[in-house]
């Protein structure tokens, strides 16, 4: 009899993945979830015995589930599967109930052996040739968006470890939004990193190399000494405010490309970080006719009134060899 599992990723590459990883011969029928919402009413339904359960999601994110399966008494096993490998991350899906944590990219050899640590592989039929899941994936079939929101969901959660380490604090962390931009709308998104008002501190730094190319712009809001002060645990006059920005800008953009180009197995160059004034991002301009491919990010330091915007631009003349990565990651 088919075991009832529900793979729960706002990501349709990382669902596909964590399928493909699954022992072959472990007779599962599969119910793939992109959020904890849809993850929680498949439980009611009787359709997860056994659940593999991103954090990060919209609509309703892992802890949010867990949180839901745990008051209710859902039948339900929880294996939490995250690119957020924060201690605290870890300590905190573990009290709301989870068995165990596997960190994305998922490790076949890491998961089977959770899953029989916890008898769960009982029933698994050894020598068998049957197909994991009765569901096919056309491995040639990837949307690029959907890839560079993995890595770049992969790539967060190792950077939010970082500054965990660093800071002793937790980061709660966004869904990349990954989008293919026009022009105008590049001028629009940019346009809206514009705070003459406030004065948030606008950072850039360019990067190049294995043909790709773009630039990193990371907008501080809610930005005060003080509190930058907190993070680095120092004393300081407000003289040295923007010398404090350059440091936590330095810190996750570069903690952010490490990542990304470990997980694509490249070595980027970067330029010297830069602070923007209004004129500098306007200067940003394509040619009409151009796309870009951008990242969207957001870290919120907990306990603090200091949240962090990435956007991470891709030029035109890199999309070739991403789409290329994205084809050859499926594989």
């Amino acid at each position: 009899m088919s075991v009832p599992i529900i793979i729960c990723d706002d990501s349709s590459f990382a669902s596909k993945q964590l399928a493909r990883a699954l022992p072959k011969g472990w007779d599962v029928d599969i119910t793939f979830a992109s959020n904890g919402l849809e993850a929680v009413e498949a439980v009611r339904a009787g359709k997860g015995d056994i659940m593999f359960l991103d954090l990060t999601m919209p609509v309703l994110d892992g802890y949010g589930a867990l949180d839901i399966i745990r008051k209710e008494d859902l039948p339900t096993i929880v294996i939490v599967v995250s690119g957020d490998i924060q201690k605290d991350a870890y300590n905190r899906v573990m009290s709301l109930g989870a068995i165990d944590f596997i960190k994305k990219p998922v490790d076949v050899d890491k998961l089977t052996d959770v899953l029989d640590k916890f008898g769960i592989l009982q029933e698994f039929i050894e020598n068998d040739n049957t197909s994991t899941t009765s569901h096919q994936f056309d491995s040639n079939k990837v949307d690029l968006t959907d890839w560079i929101s993995e890595i770049s969901n992969i790539a967060m959660g190792q950077t939010a470890d970082l500054l965990a380490q660093l800071f002793k604090l937790f980061v709660h962390l966004s869904v990349p939004k990954v989008r293919l931009l026009s022009a105008d709308e590049l001028r629009m998104v940019l346009a809206s990193m514009n705070d003459a008002e406030h004065q948030h501190p606008v950072v850039c730094q360019g990067f190049i190399g294995g043909k790709i190319s773009g630039e990193n712009i990371l907008h501080m809001k809610g930005v005060s000494v003080q509190d930058l002060s907190k993070l680095i645990n120092s004393v300081t006059d407000i003289d040295e405010e923007m010398e404090l920005v350059m440091d936590v800008a330095n810190i996750l953009i570069g903690a952010f490309l490490k990542s990304i180009t470990s997980l694509l197995d490249l070595n980027f160059s970067q330029g010297q970080p830069t602070v923007l004034n209004e004129q500098d991002l306007q200067a940003r301009r394509m040619q009409d006719n151009e796309h870009a491919l951008t990242i969207e990010l957001n870290y919120t330091f907990e306990d603090y009134e200091l949240s962090c915007n990435q956007l991470i631009i891709f030029t035109e003349d890199s999309l070739k060899t991403l789409n290329i990565y994205a084809r050859y990651a499926s594989g």
